[in-house]
């Protein structure tokens, strides 16, 4: 449900129907290490691939403290984007409090990552979060602060609202 209903989304941001070179997959109900192989067959095996969005990472290892496993994974990567020369995407949750990613995985793959960015719900205004740069090996991008609308979309702030929140969080 939750990975039909991204894929969805993004089809409405983009305001068409299907795109041709889209390709979303759920994966829930395997298992980390079937996760793993479905995810690399498809990198080896899609035409024309230049992007790769891997939401939650860490289910396709069984232990995010695992330092074999962080390299392993780490190493895959790697391996997929230089062969491919392909920009590969994770998303992995941070520490409560902190902006460590959990885990050894999180320390390799922020030791490995060209960007490492942050989202944030604004403290006193929860409608609202951030997107900040946490480690960049070029320029940072910008801070931006976005919302959701009624139909589930998201949409970004303009610069003054941006100005209105970060006062609130003073």
């Amino acid at each position: 449900y939750h990975a039909q209903k991204a894929a969805k989304r993004v089809l409405r941001l983009l305001q068409v129907d299907t795109l041709p070179n889209f390709k979303a997959y759920q994966l829930r109900k395997f298992n980390p290490e079937q996760r793993l192989q479905i995810i690399e067959h498809a990198v080896y095996n899609t035409p024309n691939l230049g992007f790769v969005c891997i939401d939650g990472i860490r289910d396709v290892i069984t232990s995010i403290n695992d330092e074999e496993q962080a390299t392993m994974i780490t190493s895959k990567l790697l391996k997929w984007s230089g062969e491919l020369n392909i920009h590969i995407n994770c998303i992995l949750h941070m520490n409560k409090g902190d902006n460590n990613a959990r885990g050894h995985v999180g320390t390799e793959l922020m030791n490995k990552s060209l960007s490492v960015l942050g989202v944030n719900k604004h403290e006193k205004q929860t409608d609202y979060s951030t997107i900040e740069a946490i480690a960049c090996r070029d320029k940072e991008p910008n801070p931006l602060s976005f919302g959701i609308d009624s139909d589930g979309l998201p949409y970004l702030l303009e610069p003054e609202q941006m100005e209105i929140l970060q006062k609130l969080s003073a």
